[in-house]
């Protein structure tokens, strides 16, 4: 039976998944792969990700974004190991995905099997366990944690949970001391994919007690070790990624309750966990993006809030109520509640209002009671049965198969499912973001102007649901730059961020590049000065000011005023120091251009301009011979260079 039910879980892995192998990485996997410079180290990175916060790798350093930080290396380290052996290879981690989901699948139905044993090995396929599983398996809400190469930490956590379990149950029954180890051990693996996995201290001696042994030593004896693996990796957590704070994160994309009263924090809260379970009964729509506001805030007279309130309720009663009457109901309704304390917002803030990753492991409670249900009422009418499994199923398979192709890529995904969170900023600023990118590589003319339209149209929209958005911004003013070049529209949309954040490193880095030589000297000005004004004492900004003064409009006063100033802002920057020789010497102050031609050879000795420059005012100072030392200088530099 049990390797039937291998093959057969495997083959459904694959039937619901394999379309995803040809997919490219999405969404979050910038984070924890193509842009995470510890994983693409492969090997070599596996210490730094052990000893460093969830993101550092990503950002260069620990930047505590969400509340509470993230501890998650498990996950990384197995990206790290892929990218040892096959480099850059979204194929080969959607296939390890797949695989990891299938052997999860099996452990669950195995873990399932110890407790409620198949009683009738010739009808195996008619068996809560099996039901339960497959059911679990093709539910649609998962693809976001399969498709997704990052939600690899959502399965590796079930797959270190259920081992964790699956061992214990076997240590009360066999009472055999290296199953209590390996429980232990897995469920550290488990936590160390992610923090979800803690909350099988709770489930493991809860699932013991009501179906395998009610002592109270028993419990202990399982309970205690594990107890003691989660403080190990408490400490651990605590000591590389710091103890928790109480501090807020001021960006509604990292807090979706910034702008929200109390009771509309809790209201919406509340809100969430109806949607959740709408999408246990109807997967559909499913998108990746339920940040503000995908989710509008609610105030707890919304009659939706009013009837989660109602049926959370009648939920919890018939948990505690059926403890004796109905385990198995009782056990599944225990196990939702407590696989979704942890991303629920109630115990503390997630970063968003929900995600459908979140369901991954509640997901099983609702199989579990449907399976049950299902053989409750037609257990006896085989046929009926195997139809309403069918039934399920296959639309199910459908959605899922389908699903996976929005996952195709971030373009894909990122237009597909801003159509479904169209009022959510983060999804507006995605598919705006992507489609200027793509309009890059885009050769057709009207097509090129057809992608940068419909950016510039979501983008828009962001900044209406979010105006303080910087990233929306940001792009804003890049889409209105591709589109013509558009310089005043870039810079309104920049200036936008700089007066939030006079720091904002990415309006300097933009900056950069398109203040080149296609914009007018007046225009290039007016926005240097802008900038100095709102974020002074910047070198880069001041050089540039010096600059076009001296360059471009001939004003050599207002040129060296600024320079000087940049010299004082960067006293090594070769570029100044021949700024100012030149700029001294139209002039007509010689010996005020030298000692900066000189300051400049000194900082970069191979400068051949800089020795033309310095042979010039010699000759100009009337000192023939070292104007001649300077010029075979330049002259031996470029035999050199050639």
């Amino acid at each position: 039976m049990k390797k039937q039910v291998f093959l057969i879980i495997l083959g459904l892995s694959f039937v619901l998944y394999g379309n995803t192998i040809f997919n490219d990485y999405a969404l979050d996997d910038a984070i924890v792969i193509t842009q995470n410079q510890f994983t693409k180290k492969g090997f070599s990175g596996i210490k730094d990700l052990l000893t460093t916060e969830y993101f550092t790798g990503f950002f260069g350093k620990q930047k505590n974004l969400v509340s509470g930080g993230r501890y998650r290396p498990l996950s990384t380290i197995s990206f790290a190991v892929e990218y040892e052996f096959f480099g850059k290879s979204p194929g080969i981690s959607h296939f390890f995905n797949i695989l990891f989901y299938a052997l999860t699948g099996y452990l669950l139905f195995l873990v399932l099997l110890q407790l409620f044993p198949v009683t009738d090995n010739k009808r195996w396929w008619l068996s809560l366990p099996f039901l339960a599983t497959i059911i679990w398996l093709a539910h649609p809400i998962h693809t976001e944690a399969v498709a997704n190469i990052k939600g690899r930490d959502e399965i590796l956590t079930m797959l270190g949970s259920l081992l964790a379990m699956w061992y214990a149950i076997k240590f009360v029954r066999q009472k055999k001391p290296l199953q209590l180890i390996l429980s232990s051990v897995f469920l550290f693996l488990g936590i160390m994919a992610k923090e979800t996995a803690i909350t099988f201290l709770f489930i493991i001696p809860f699932a013991i007690y009501l179906f395998v042994d009610k002592k109270w030593k028993t419990l202990f004896a399982v309970t205690a070790p594990l107890l003691v693996t989660a403080v190990i990796y408490l400490i651990i957590r605590f000591s590389i990624v710091g103890l928790p704070n109480q501090s807020i994160p001021r960006e509604l994309m990292n807090n979706p309750f910034l702008y929200a009263t109390g009771s509309q924090k809790f209201a919406t809260i509340i809100l969430t966990f109806i949607i959740y379970i709408k999408l246990l009964f109807f997967p559909h729509p499913l998108t990746y993006d339920y940040y503000p506001y995908h989710i509008h805030l609610v105030d707890f007279g919304n009659p939706w809030v009013i009837f989660s309130v109602l049926f959370h309720l009648a939920l919890i009663i018939i948990a505690f109520a059926t403890l004796k009457k109905n385990k198995v109901v009782s056990f599944a309704l225990f196990f939702y509640f407590a696989s979704f304390s942890l991303v629920s917002n109630v115990l503390f803030p997630v970063g968003t209002f929900m995600n459908e990753r979140f369901m991954f492991m509640p997901s099983v409670a609702f199989a579990l009671i449907l399976a049950f249900y299902l053989l409750k009422f037609f257990k006896a009418k085989p046929t009926v049965l195997i139809t309403i499994v069918v039934l399920i199923l296959l639309p199910y398979t459908g959605k899922t198969i389908v699903r996976n192709r929005d996952w195709k890529d971030d373009l894909t995904l990122f237009t597909h499912d801003v159509n479904i969170s169209f009022d959510s900023a983060k999804s507006n600023t995605s598919a705006g973001g992507k489609l200027i990118e793509a309009s890059k590589r885009e050769k057709d003319t009207g097509k090129k102007q057809q992608m940068l339209e419909k950016a510039l149209f979501y983008l828009h929209r962001a900044i209406k649901i979010h105006p303080r958005y910087s990233d929306a911004l940001l792009l804003l003013g890049n889409g209105f730059y591709e589109d013509g070049k558009q310089i005043d529209s870039t810079w309104y949309y920049y200036k936008k961020i700089l007066l939030m954040n006079p720091n904002y490193q990415n309006v300097f880095n933009n900056l950069k590049i398109i203040l080149n030589d296609s914009i007018p000297p007046q225009k290039r000005l007016q926005i240097l000065k802008d900038v100095d004004t709102i974020s002074p004492n910047r070198f880069w900004i001041t050089y540039q000011i010096g600059n076009v003064y001296g360059r471009y409009l001939n004003n050599l006063d207002s040129s060296i005023t600024y320079l000087l100033k940049a010299e004082k802002l960067g006293p090594n920057k070769v570029q100044v120091q021949k700024d100012l020789g030149v700029a001294y010497g139209l002039k007509k102050d010689f010996k005020t251009s030298l000692l900066h031609s000189k300051k400049a050879a000194v900082l970069s000795p191979d400068d051949i301009q800089v020795w033309i420059n310095m042979g010039i005012t010699y000759q100009m100072l009337g000192n023939k011979a070292k104007m001649q030392q300077c010029i075979a200088k330049a002259d031996s530099l470029k035999k050199l260079s050639n």
